[in-house]
């Protein structure tokens, strides 16, 4: 009878705790899924997911304005922009970032662009809007970049009806545009750019160069592991042949062009 007393008590003292266990697998359950709510709402306040539209003084959408978040396929990668206008008839101009994709900036720092343009703001791919894990290594090219460029203005030329647009530049995004607009400079009516970029390898170099003059502790702390001063010869090769390039372009393009 004790023996069958003791099972009975460790049957009911296990089936006891487990029914504890249990209230609190639900409880833990019940507060994570309490807290990714609260974290998918919280993201949802904090992000800007679809730009506020232009208004008039009633508040109203501002008639053949436009200002949304748009994503198309650009050589085979679905690619992201932002596209700004008060007036969707304005003139279409693309900007090409640098490093990084800037348009979170315009909501501190205004550029009134979209007051006289149609202002593209193109997330190149792998970065921002434009950026999926998946996207081939071997893609991630100079010369890819100068093609989704141009298929972007091609994009932008159709869907507003422009024979030509304007393309703008900034930093890293000079070296990109200055090489679109030598290959097709039919399809733009101007190049303003910011920034301009010529030869990043020689920019790197001439940082480095900076660098040896710097103080000694510096020079000895990194000194031994930079390179000579002394220029390759295809480095000086690059610096000639992308001169020609910009050269081409200011006599085709931006000495004609009034902005």
């Amino acid at each position: 009878m004790k023996q069958k007393h003791d099972t009975s008590t460790k049957r009911y003292a296990l089936a006891s705790f487990a029914r504890k266990v249990g209230r609190m697998l639900v409880v833990m359950a019940s507060l994570f899924l309490a807290g990714i709510s609260m974290l998918v709402g919280l993201l949802r306040l904090l992000s800007r997911g679809k730009p506020k539209p232009f208004v008039d003084e009633r508040g109203r959408p501002l008639p053949g304005s436009i200002s949304e978040k748009v994503f198309v396929p650009i050589n085979g990668v679905q690619q992201g922009m932002f596209i700004k206008s008060k007036d969707d008839r304005n003139p279409v101009l693309l900007y090409l970032h640098g490093g990084l994709s800037d348009y979170f900036l315009t909501r501190r720092y205004p550029t009134g662009l979209e007051n006289y343009f149609t202002v593209v703001w193109w997330e190149q791919r792998g970065s921002g809007l434009s950026y999926h894990a998946d996207i081939p290594a071997e893609t991630m090219t100079l010369e890819q970049l100068i093609s989704d460029t141009l298929a972007v203005t091609n994009y932008l030329r159709q869907r507003f009806g422009k024979d030509k647009i304007y393309l703008i530049g900034h930093s890293g995004g000079t070296f990109v545009g200055i090489q679109a607009v030598a290959r097709a400079p039919e399809l733009y009516s101007a190049y303003p750019r910011d920034a301009q970029r010529m030869n990043p390898i020689h920019c790197t170099e001439e940082s480095v160069l900076l660098v040896r003059a710097l103080p000694s502790p510096l020079q000895e702390k990194h000194g031994s592991s930079l390179p000579s001063k002394k220029r390759p010869l295809e480095m000086e090769k690059l610096d000639r042949s992308l001169s020609l390039v910009y050269y081409r372009v200011n006599e085709s393009i931006i000495e004609r062009k009034a902005v």
